[in-house]
């Protein structure tokens, strides 16, 4: 009876080891480097922190009316790459974006927003 309560108690924090993975923390230092006519290019830091499995791709997000409601640029980006340009934005429209870190216990908080850029002309 006690080697199978010892048993049933390993088991117990091996499963509990097992799940301890987080989602990651948010990226850093996002910000909008380039944009074009219709594009926006958006770099930012990984997260310090990865919840304990490698970051596998990042969620991106942008805001034409300051945060009020999002729009998903990219559900996953599936690439450990921190710079993602989206086409197809709206010329002459602000834009604020933030983004997501994922691994595979799921997709963090976001980050910081980025400060507004508009898609219009390309930058001096």
């Amino acid at each position: 009876m006690s080697f199978r309560l010892s048993f049933v108690a390993i088991l117990v924090f091996a499963l509990v080891i097992e799940t301890s993975a987080v989602a990651p923390d948010s990226p850093t230092g996002v910000a909008i480097t380039g944009y074009t006519i219709n594009s926006l290019t958006i770099q930012w830091t990984a997260p310090a922190d990865n919840g304990g499995n490698a970051i596998t791709g990042y969620k991106i997000e942008s805001s034409s009316n300051g945060g009020t409601n999002w729009f998903t640029l990219s559900s996953d980006t599936r690439s450990t790459s921190t710079t993602y340009t989206h086409f197809g934005m709206a010329t002459g429209t602000s834009y604020i974006t933030r983004v997501s870190a994922i691994n595979s216990d799921g997709t963090g908080a976001p980050s910081g927003v980025s400060a507004s850029e508009y898609p219009s002309t390309a930058p001096d």
